[in-house]
């Protein structure tokens, strides 16, 4: 099985669940502080 996929592909599908996930917290009355990649 391969388990790569395209940067550009990836990158569109973290943009998506984190625009999902943070319109979620911002309706029950969260903040976000930052977003953080890797922590490298």
């Amino acid at each position: 099985m391969d388990n790569e996929m395209e940067p550009e592909i990836l990158s569109d599908c973290l943009n998506h669940y984190l625009d999902v996930m943070s319109s979620i917290a911002i309706k029950y009355g969260g903040r976000i502080d930052k977003f953080i990649g890797d922590a490298r």
